[in-house]
């Protein structure tokens, strides 16, 4: 996020894993037993993240509906589980970091999947994240994030730097 100077948007994929006590029980200290039953015993591991060709702007990131089906054909191809892009996570560059209306519309309109983590950051490293789930009923929290490093971030840093160089194109706006 802090390296594309407008907002940026992507996917991630997501594995569940078997649950510890710290990562089941909510910081009150209960099970949160509105989650869906598939959805309490896990934890949610982010992992692969990505980003497809977009257009952004200081205040959008426009991905092509063509383009995105390109990707998962590819990914497909690859023999990899597309099912497992269940992270749709996207930056709000110098803007507080905060789900707006079109957001939740995209969230709403994402039921395809059995679940949905959302994630919203800015440049000064502020976040929001929330699990959405469609069935067997429709709703919503939001989650903590606990980040783990690789060690090795520099080589990362210009990896995506080349990535973002490849596949976003930025709006000029003109004043005059």
């Amino acid at each position: 996020v802090t390296e594309c100077a407008t907002e940026i948007s992507g996917f991630g994929k997501v594995r569940e894993i078997p649950a510890t006590r710290d990562s089941a029980y909510t910081d009150e200290g209960y099970l949160t037993e509105f989650i869906p039953p598939r959805l309490r015993d896990v934890a949610l591991e982010i992992y692969d993240f990505c980003i497809v060709p977009q257009t952004t702007g200081y205040a959008h990131a426009t991905m092509d509906a063509e383009v995105l089906a390109k990707f998962l054909m590819a990914e497909i191809r690859k023999g990899v589980k597309v099912e497992d892009y269940r992270v749709w996570w996207h930056s709000h560059a110098f803007m507080s970091a905060y789900f707006s209306t079109i957001d939740t519309g995209t969230i709403d309109d994402s039921s395809d999947f059995l679940y949905l983590v959302s994630l919203v950051m800015n440049h000064r490293l502020k976040y929001q994240a929330r699990l959405d789930w469609y069935a067997p009923e429709r709703d919503w929290t939001n989650v903590s994030l606990v980040v783990r490093q690789s060690g090795a971030e520099t080589k990362m840093r210009e990896a995506i730097r080349a990535e973002i160089a490849e596949k976003i194109t930025p709006i000029k706006y003109y004043y005059g």
